[in-house]
């Protein structure tokens, strides 16, 4: 049986980079200009093992993040955080509008 935690973050890695990216394929990494190709899949890949290293021991065997482990990381001078336990999708659709907005200021 696969980790509940792995499939937990893989999901949401998956929401995260299509918002970002328009999707979560390694062709989605790559932007080409002309002749200059960015391809960003590297960072991308290294970008999402870094979180994964930090947020998965935070998660219990549900799959489930605890925000009170989580706030040791988080300055609450600029954010409230609610104690409890969430699904770490629901943790970023709270954030997925401020996300999207970025995205489309970056994009003009």
């Amino acid at each position: 049986m696969a980790d509940i935690r792995q499939q937990e973050l893989d999901f949401a890695e998956q929401q995260v980079l299509t918002d970002i990216f328009g999707g979560y394929t390694a062709d989605k990494f790559v932007f080409k200009m002309g002749f200059l190709k960015f391809d960003f899949h590297p960072k991308v890949q290294k970008a999402i093992s870094d979180f994964e290293n930090l947020v998965k021991p935070m998660m219990d065997d549900e799959g489930y993040v605890d925000i009170d482990n989580l706030k040791k990381f988080i300055n609450e001078d600029y954010i409230n955080l609610p104690s409890g336990k969430y699904r770490l999708i629901d943790i970023y659709r709270q954030c997925q509008p401020f996300v999207n907005a970025i995205v489309r200021y970056v994009k003009g």
